[in-house]
């Protein structure tokens, strides 16, 4: 997975969110969300949900299950990672200050 489809995920609301609130979101083109929704769609991360009579104008994003234990997988993995650059880093300060 992608980061930006990682941002995607991460972006969707629980009521659903439109790929033209998404393009907005990410500062992109209508065109360019809707590959990656379709892409997310084709891994079976998110749901659509059309409005009536199908209409793809009215569609509505939403997380899929398994979208969101990957998505909460991912910020485990990024939880973890900060908090090993931050070990790091105060280890860092405090090599600096003991050396003044």
């Amino acid at each position: 997975m992608s980061f930006e489809q990682y941002l995607i995920l991460e972006g969707l609301d629980k009521q659903g969110t439109t790929p033209s609130q998404l393009a907005q979101l990410f500062n992109t083109s209508i065109v360019t969300i809707s590959r990656k929704i379709n892409e997310l769609q084709q891994k079976k991360l998110i749901y659509k949900h059309y409005g009536e009579y199908h209409d793809q104008r009215l569609v509505k994003i939403e997380l899929a299950p398994k979208g969101a234990a990957v998505c909460q997988q991912i910020k485990d993995r990024l939880s973890e990672r900060y908090d090993q650059l931050d070990a790091v880093y105060q280890e860092l300060i405090r090599r600096a200050l003991l050396n003044e």
